[in-house]
């Protein structure tokens, strides 16, 4: 199969441009590519988001951070910022649903 035609299928066209035809091309996982955010969610109780642009809102009940392309909260019961930094952050507490927003 040609190289550009590999994943073409599985992309959103709106977001496919010259960054994901050069993240193809390459073979560089899309974790790299400057501007995503990485999201590990262990269980129910535990979120580690790496590379997020700031918080948007913040209670025991939702957690609202800027994520790559747009907004991602986190809902449950006794939610915690247990740690941040300038680009990563750890939340616990009930996790129920997460939203993406983009």
């Amino acid at each position: 199969m040609p190289r550009g035609k590999r994943n073409a299928g599985n992309r959103n066209k709106r977001g496919y441009g010259v960054a994901s035809r050069a993240l193809d091309l390459f073979d560089i996982p899309l974790e790299l590519a400057p501007g995503v955010s990485k999201l590990t969610v262990t269980g129910d109780s535990t979120v580690y988001v790496e590379r997020h642009r700031g918080l948007v809102e913040y209670d025991d009940g939702v957690i609202a951070v800027k994520t790559g392309g747009g907004i991602t909260r986190f809902y449950g019961e006794g939610l915690s910022l247990t740690a941040m930094s300038g680009d990563e952050l750890l939340i616990r507490g009930g996790l129920e649903r997460i939203e993406f927003k983009f």
